[in-house]
């Protein structure tokens, strides 16, 4: 087991966000976590990815806690030595070129740069051509691919993605959903995507359904 998620729950100004949050997720394993807006989805998210502390439960990353209620040990370290994150917006410094972003993001999760990995990472995803570009300069999708590359590079044990195809026609969310788990492949990442987009159910073996802050059979 890489993942596991116990009794998490997690409560802003009296209202109940999430309630007793249960899951694993083996080595490898590929997950699907669908719910609507107003769900839950998005806290969780923050408390698996160790940016959010929730008021119960844990998460534990290969048995290291990652998140729980009282907040000890260093969690930073856990995150950066396990979590690839792609995010909803692309989360680079715009004065950087993208091959330049990627150095930094390296650098600052590992403490090293392998540029060798951030050229195969960039050939993988189509956008080696823009390796020079500016962020302002990328496409809608080359950033979406970008964003994919920022998490890849790190070599991460667990790839998390936020919402990857919200703003995607169909074929382009099929072309994605295909590099993601393309992506995780290449270095054995259990990958677990959160969103509500229904046309992902048939891309994942494992669907976790969340509704009103619970994980309901599906």
């Amino acid at each position: 087991m890489l993942l596991s998620v116990s009794g998490v729950g997690k409560s802003f100004s009296e209202q109940t966000v999430l309630r007793d949050v249960n899951f694993d997720l083996d080595q490898a394993e590929r997950a699907l976590l669908l719910g609507p807006s107003g769900s839950g989805k998005s806290t969780l998210l923050n408390i698996i990815c160790g940016l959010q502390r929730p008021d119960s439960g844990r998460v534990e990353i290969d048995e290291e806690v990652l998140a729980d209620a009282d907040g000890a040990g260093d969690r930073d370290d856990v995150r950066r030595r396990n979590l690839g994150i792609v995010f909803q917006t692309l989360r680079l410094v715009s004065a950087l070129s993208l091959s330049a972003n990627l150095e930094l993001a390296q650098k600052l999760q590992t403490g090293s740069v392998d540029k060798a990995a951030i050229q195969v990472a960039l050939e993988r995803l189509g956008i080696a051509h823009r390796a020079h570009a500016r962020p302002h300069e990328l496409s809608q999708g080359e950033a979406q691919r970008a964003a994919i590359a920022r998490a890849l590079v790190v070599k991460p044990r667990l790839l998390v993605a936020d919402e990857p195809t919200s703003a995607l026609d169909t074929k382009n969310t099929e072309t994605v959903a295909a590099l993601l788990h393309e992506v995780a492949d290449s270095v054995g990442a259990t990958l677990l995507v959160a969103t509500h987009d229904e046309r992902l159910r048939g891309s994942f073996g494992k669907t976790l359904e969340l509704r009103a802050g619970e994980i309901v059979p599906c």
